[in-house]
């Protein structure tokens, strides 16, 4: 296979990727099809191609915008291929290419598809991982390592319904569960009893899981353009809420 030839298969990989996660409807049906689309690759039956596809993975689980099935659909995906990942990839190995998304690191880590050790525990101690909320996030999984004024400053943090919570995956501050939904009528209330002005950072959340906001920490309309949420998306700019190029990206 010359290099046009193995880009060409990437692609065609990528594209029907995509096709399932934003056309299947997670029913078994779909996906079959497309996990014998995979199996007439081979990727299961070379470390080079898996390794290729499971950073597709960890990559479109960082930025893609998700729909409510999403991740079942991607875990589903993972399950399948439980065997040969851990044939091929040393337990921080596969840490390594999903380090960056929170929400599939806790499914491998509850499925036991990787095991949380000191080395994958220091890793996510350093600076970056601690800014965007692992110790918190993870903080059952990693509270055998931690000290106790640690796990006493931690505790005091986590809602009681913090398992809900870290499933969504989601920015969990009222106002922005409102720009999820697109809710007007609820938002408009808000922003007028908090006086909330039109061009504020959302607030950080330990339960946030997209790596893009994460670290890029939006403005308001910023994060409306994110979630499609056309109505509050009218209603901040027509509230002179800043629009800059960076609109595009999000």
């Amino acid at each position: 296979m010359n290099i046009q030839q193995y880009q060409d298969n990437i692609n065609e990989i990528r594209d029907k990727l995509l096709e399932y996660i934003d056309e299947g409807h997670g029913g078994e049906d779909d996906l079959s099809i497309f996990l014998q689309f995979l199996d007439s690759k081979n990727i299961q039956e070379n470390q080079h191609d898996l390794k290729m596809f499971l950073n597709l993975i960890s990559k479109l689980t960082k930025n893609y915008k998700r729909s409510a099935d999403f991740f079942t659909k991607i875990f589903r995906i993972l399950k399948y291929y439980e065997n040969h990942i851990k044939k091929y990839f040393t337990n921080f190995e596969i840490f390594n290419i999903f380090k960056s998304s929170k929400r599939v690191l806790l499914f491998l880590f509850q499925e036991g598809m990787v095991k949380i050790d000191k080395n994958i525990f220091e890793c996510m101690s350093n600076y970056n991982f601690k800014s965007f909320g692992y110790l918190h996030y993870f903080f059952p999984e990693i509270k055998c390592f931690l000290d106790t004024e640690t796990i006493n400053s931690i505790q005091e943090e986590i809602p009681d319904n913090f398992e809900d919570l870290r499933l969504i995956g989601e920015n969990d501050h009222f106002h922005l569960k409102l720009i999820q939904k697109d809710l007007i009528n609820d938002f408009v209330r808000y922003v007028n009893q908090a006086n909330l002005h039109p061009n504020s950072k959302i607030p950080e959340s330990i339960f946030e899981t997209n790596s893009f906001l994460l670290k890029n920490r939006p403005n308001l309309i910023e994060y409306s353009v994110f979630y499609g949420s056309i109505q509050i998306f009218n209603y901040l700019r027509l509230s002179k809420a800043k629009m800059s190029p960076a609109l595009w990206l999000y």
